[in-house]
């Protein structure tokens, strides 16, 4: 099958890194492709940035249409996703979704380990949305520090931070499993297996591996927004194909 990931944050580093991490969790036969947006932030702190990183994460599933078997959306806040499942028939993955799916045949309770506290709120909005609030059980923020926070969270420093974290989840709260956020930390799970007391998933070899399930069941939308008379101008001619297509 193809996978493409699509890294929903405008730094080309992350790609490489969450395409090396996917292609650690995928199977043989799977074949992997990455592309970072075009435009928008290199690391989503707002609502506004996220209106834009959704638009981004379209344009990119438009452009390579048909190029890929399913995808994945590389954006911790999994920006477009409900939009892209409206537009494009096959399936598309959110690496935070796919995480608590997960988190939730392992445990009933899991712990959340997030980048940044001016995102919080977007959070709430992911857990509201997947009905995941009363699952939570602990919640733990890491700070980013300097301008260089993207290099800083992927450091020896920020996997050490992490470590602790899921030590405190694992003793100041019922968490049986814990959710690292943010594809920036993409691979860290891995790393880390020996280290901490609780099982950490890693949200792009959860969704990794969940799409090759629902590629190989063929699982995937089967409805369309396309409507008489719809125009949508302004944006780029694959998206615009794509919105006007009748399927």
């Amino acid at each position: 099958m193809r996978l493409l990931i699509v890294n929903g944050n405008s730094t080309e580093a992350v790609t490489q890194q969450v395409v090396e991490t996917a292609r650690q969790a995928a199977s043989a036969q799977t074949h992997i492709e990455g592309m970072a947006v075009r435009f928008g932030a290199n690391f989503v702190r707002s609502r506004a940035e996220e209106v834009i990183a959704a638009h981004a994460v379209l344009d990119v599933l438009a452009e390579a249409q048909g190029s890929y078997d399913a995808a994945i959306l590389a954006i911790s806040l999994d920006s477009g996703l409900f939009a892209a499942r409206q537009l494009f028939p096959v399936p598309i993955l959110g690496m935070t979704e796919a995480s608590f799916a997960v988190a939730g045949l392992i445990s009933e309770r899991f712990g959340l380990i997030t980048l940044g506290s001016e995102t919080n709120p977007l959070y709430r909005d992911l857990l509201r949305r997947y009905g995941a609030e009363t699952r939570l059980a602990g919640w733990e923020v890491l700070e980013l520090r300097g301008t260089d926070f993207l290099g800083s969270a992927s450091s020896k420093d920020s996997k050490e931070a992490i470590i602790g974290k899921v030590r405190k989840l694992a003793t100041e709260t019922d968490s049986g499993v814990v959710v690292l956020c943010c594809a920036v930390h993409a691979g860290i799970a891995s790393r880390i297996r020996e280290q901490v007391p609780l099982p950490v998933i890693d949200g792009i070899a959860a969704a990794v591996m969940t799409a090759e399930m629902l590629v190989r069941a063929d699982l995937a939308p089967k409805y369309s927004i396309s409507l008489p008379g719809l125009e949508v101008v302004g944006v780029s001619s694959a998206l615009q194909e794509v919105l006007h297509a009748q399927r």
